[in-house]
């Protein structure tokens, strides 16, 4: 496991990053919609798992900036994560035809609020805005556990069933 120096004490990334993920609240997850993935051409899979890639990676250099106070990592990757929104990619008119037919509309506004959410992250971060840079990497996070488990339960099984109903009391 990596360890990261933070002040003069030795965090585990991993820890930190299940520490994170373990912060979003599933609020409002419902079952699984259904796998998108055996609907889509082996184009735009390969198109998202790029995406999806990137976007992981983006998103563990935002941890490290959040916890390292460093507002310009947070900011830089933030907007690698809004640019890479694929409806924004170089999409064939064929691509954006079989998008449509694969993908539900719903996936596709839960993905351009995710992006919006990246966009704001970074706007914040330019700012020096702490609170708020967690605030929208927290939203992000529940944004990314939320379609995991509504389009992609087969491959996340932890999401399948209904969780965490309702108002909470932590």
């Amino acid at each position: 496991m990596t360890k990261r120096k933070v002040g003069a004490t030795r965090i585990p990334c991993g820890l930190a990053v299940a520490a994170v993920l373990g912060l979003g609240a599933l609020a409002g997850i419902a079952h699984a919609a259904g796998p998108v993935t055996p609907e889509l051409t082996p184009r735009l899979h390969e198109l998202l798992q790029k995406e999806m890639q990137g976007i992981s990676q983006a998103m563990e250099k935002i941890l490290h900036g959040l916890v390292e106070g460093d507002h310009e990592a947070v900011a830089a990757n933030a907007e690698r994560i809004h640019a890479s929104f694929i409806l924004k990619q170089e999409l064939t008119p064929e691509d954006k035809k079989d998008l449509q037919a694969a993908v539900p509309g719903e996936l596709v506004r839960m993905d351009r609020a995710f992006h919006q959410k990246a966009k704001r992250l970074a706007h914040v971060a330019k700012e020096k805005k702490a609170d708020l840079e967690l605030y929208y990497f927290g939203r992000m996070v529940e944004d990314c556990q939320g379609c995991h488990g509504r389009f992609v339960g087969d491959r996340f099984p932890g999401f399948g069933e209904k969780r965490f109903e309702g108002d909470h009391d932590h």
